[in-house]
């Protein structure tokens, strides 16, 4: 830590180097609420110099002496122009009112942020005001099920929140809220995500031509920022739906110093499924009671301790509930009962400190910590009056993380925006003990199915530089990683480059080229993300996983409210995890899981188009993605090449929203994607108990992933009405998923004649639910 902040010393000392400039630096602040603003742009219209706040709402431009005119804007936002005279440094702070659409010269003058003039690609930002007109699962606003919508990224199963990203796995997405990674972003066996949209202030979600100050994944980096609280006044909002409501209250502590941020949700399809099971089943027969409910909560508090010191504190806590009991008394007096539980959940928790060092320095440290866990216990006992039987297998896993974070934002003018910085995580994973707890009559038997706790250091060290050359921008650094694990010690140097050149008419052509190591990795049986996947480390057996990537394409702001790109990537995998044939997580509990795991390569290249509209009375984009998704192990499919379960050479998704009048607005999203590959046996034989090895069922595949699913499309309607009273505005939405009943596969079953039949299981889903704030 020291080294690095006489290093800062340095950078200022020297920054002569870079120009004789003064300096105009400052914060961009909601002027209502004091919330920090991510990514506002600051242009100095007569020297047309720039930039654009950090995450933390601080911004630094270096210009000429003189006469000063500065536009401040943010999409959503009325611009602010200040004008006066400087021969010293100066600091300005800047505070922003939304928009009034209805005026049109509003709407133009903000449009300073402009897709071409970004070095930075294969990036997208989704306003969450324009994520939560779109239509929502049961009501329920879902910010990865939005992401889901943008060109690159796909979902997995029918109505799941994971996404998949340039043929990357679930596990090789970066998923930051507040800067601290969570490992299952997920409730209900991944139906909803866990971010409450209420509390989120900004939203984004990288693929490739990553800067160097992220690293350990491989396909994506997904930033969640969540709001400040209200610094002037006490605010709330909350929602009623069909299986969740949720409340958000925010408000000052100390006004114009310090606020805080509190929101809270819950299901209750237990509580409204639980008396539907009982009243349909009645007498001595059997019972079965279903439980299936998630609840979560964020909380946030700052402090400016001055106009240079600001302590931040951000936590997440987040929890399911998945289960079933059944329990059945027979006539002849025997007893049955099964009690099967799933839990499973997230904690997370961050103290920043944000230091402004200086006019052109910014400097942040922050504290994390994450732990998720995993508990699937099942009970099963069967009595009589002389006779007992009782089972129990309990497993749990797990993972957590303590990290210490530094970095410093530099901007020494000359057309110069450095950062620099280290990441510390300690990582201590449980990967999975089972243990079967068996009683039969008068015979007991036990056993335990440890698997040892595993530590591991990871620590990264980086530089970038965002450099301003006219029509010619770059941004080129360097992330350089370490693991320390089981003995083991591995490295990784990633070069990264993105660059960016204005060409005439106002296009920009685009290109990158990223690497990138991953340490940590998810096991998982590539379908849902299911309670059974396990965070393990690479280690002396299994090496960690590596890509590169390189990305190429051209981009414009059209008409000065749209924006369309076009991209095309090739990515190359190395190192990529699968379970080995036949191996299942709970078959061979005593065995060690790197017993179970393969490696082996992946490719994946596309095209991936975007015509978007973000801001006014009609909202919405045209996403597409032409792809190709293939794998390759050395114990699989005889060592060929196949496609990967997500191969997916067409997605399609087309979204509207349109303000139909001051009370009434709707939105729309039609979805189109190619069916998921499937392995399906070429032959299927059994044995029967008299022959050799039976009984057993045994299935012949001459290739993995063989089979294409029917093709996926669906059609989301949404329509809101908001009503505004004195003190509170109510919205009731109205709305449905897959409004045309479209019979989408969720998988498939084959019969012993070689029939299949593919199931699905979400039909058209009717949604209501009732919003207020105040």
């Amino acid at each position: 830590m020291r080294l690095l902040e006489t290093t800062a010393l340095l950078f200022i000392n020297i920054s002569f180097l870079f120009s004789q400039d003064i300096t105009i630096s400052g914060n961009v602040e909601e002027i209502s609420s004091g919330e920090k603003i991510i990514g506002a742009n600051i242009l100095e219209v007569n020297s047309l110099s720039g930039g654009s706040t950090n995450e933390y709402g601080f911004y630094s431009i270096s210009l000429p002496v003189g006469e000063i005119n500065l536009v401040v804007s943010y999409v959503g936002f009325q611009s602010d122009t200040i004008q006066f005279n400087s021969s010293t440094d100066t600091v300005i702070n800047v505070r922003l009112s939304r928009a009034v659409l209805l005026d049109e010269l509003v709407v133009k003058a903000e449009k300073a942020n402009r897709i071409e003039e970004e070095s930075q690609m294969s990036r997208n930002e989704i306003p969450v005001e324009q994520i939560k007109k779109l239509p929502a699962f049961l009501g329920e606003t879902d910010v990865l099920k939005t992401l889901q919508l943008m060109p690159g990224v796909q979902s997995g199963a029918e109505g799941t929140s994971g996404i998949f990203v340039r043929g990357g796995s679930i596990d090789q997405n970066l998923i930051l809220v507040d800067g601290v990674p969570i490992y299952n972003p997920t409730h209900v066996l991944g139906i909803f995500s866990s971010f409450n949209s209420d509390a989120i202030k900004n939203v984004s979600i990288t693929k490739g031509g990553f800067p160097a100050r992220y690293g350990g994944r491989l396909s994506s980096v997904v930033e969640v920022n969540m709001k400040d609280g209200h610094l002037n006044e006490f605010h709330g909002s909350g929602q009623i739906g069909l299986i969740s409501s949720k409340l958000l209250l925010e408000g000052p502590i100390i006004p114009e110093k310090s606020s805080f941020l509190v929101s809270m949700r819950r299901s209750y399809i237990d509580i409204i499924g639980r008396p539907i099971a009982k009243a349909v089943q009645s007498g001595n027969q059997g019972k079965v009671l279903p439980t299936a409910f998630f609840h979560d909560l964020n909380a946030k508090a700052n402090y400016e301790l001055n106009d240079r010191h600001r302590l931040v504190f951000s936590g997440y806590y987040g929890a399911d509930h998945y289960g079933v009991k059944y329990n059945e008394r027979y006539e002849d007096g025997s007893n049955e009962a099964t009690d099967a539980r799933v839990k499973w959940g997230n904690y997370i928790g961050s103290l920043n400190w944000n230091h402004r060092m200086s006019s052109k320095m910014f400097a942040n440290t922050t504290l994390t910590y994450s732990r998720y866990r995993l508990n699937n216990d099942v009970l099963h006992s069967y009595e009589e009056e002389d006779f007992e039987e009782h089972f129990n297998s309990l497993y749990y896993s797990g993972i957590t993380d303590m990290g210490l974070k530094y970095s410093v934002d530099y901007l020494p003018g000359g057309g110069h925006s450095l950062k620099f910085g280290t990441q510390w995580t300690q990582h201590t994973y449980s990967p999975g003990a089972l243990t079967f707890d068996l009683k039969f009559e008068d015979e007991v038997d036990k056993r335990d199915y440890l698997q040892n706790k595993i530590q591991s250091l990871e620590s990264a060290f980086y530089v970038e530089d965002d450099m301003d050359f006219g029509r010619f921008k770059m941004n080129a650094g360097v992330h350089y990683s370490q693991f320390f694990t089981d003995g083991e010690f591995y490295h990784s140097l990633q070069p990264r480059l993105g660059m960016r050149y204005l060409i005439s008419g106002g296009w920009a052509l685009k290109g990158s080229y990223a690497r990138m190591a991953q340490y940590v990795n998810l096991l998982t049986n590539e379908s849902l993300s299911l309670p059974t996947d396990l965070w393990v480390p690479a280690t002396g057996r299994i090496g960690p996983q590596a890509s590169w990537q390189v990305a190429a394409g051209t981009a414009k702001t059209l008409w000065d409210d749209y924006e369309i790109s076009l991209e095309g990537y090739y990515k190359k995998m190395n190192n990529v995890l699968s379970y080995k044939p036949g191996v299942s997580f709970i078959l061979g509990a005593d065995t060690d899981w790197q017993d179970k795991i393969t490696q082996g390569n992946g490719w994946s290249y596309g095209l991936e188009f975007l015509f978007q509209k973000k801001f006014g009375k009609t909202t919405g984009w045209v996403a597409y993605t032409l792809s190709w998704n293939k794998r390759q192990f050395e114990g699989i499919n005889r060592g060929k090449i196949f496609p990967f379960k997500y191969d997916r050479r067409h997605d399609l998704s087309l979204v509207i929203s349109h303000e139909l009048s001051k009370k009434w607005s709707f939105s729309g999203a039609w979805i189109y994607g190619t069916g998921n590959a499937y392995s399906i046996p070429d032959a299927n034989f059994s044995f029967p108990a008299n022959v050799y090895p039976g009984p057993y069922d045994y299935s012949v595949y001459s290739e993995k992933n063989n089979y294409r699913m029917s093709d996926y499309h669906r059609l989301d309607i949404s329509f809101k009405k908001t009503k505004q009273k004195k003190r509170i505005e109510s919205t009731w939405t109205f709305g449905a998923y897959n409004t045309y009943f479209r019979k989408n596969p969720f998988f498939i079953m084959q019969d012993y004649d070689g029939k299949l039949k593919e199931v699905a299981i979400l039909p058209v889903i009717p949604y209501v639910s009732w919003g207020f704030t105040f």
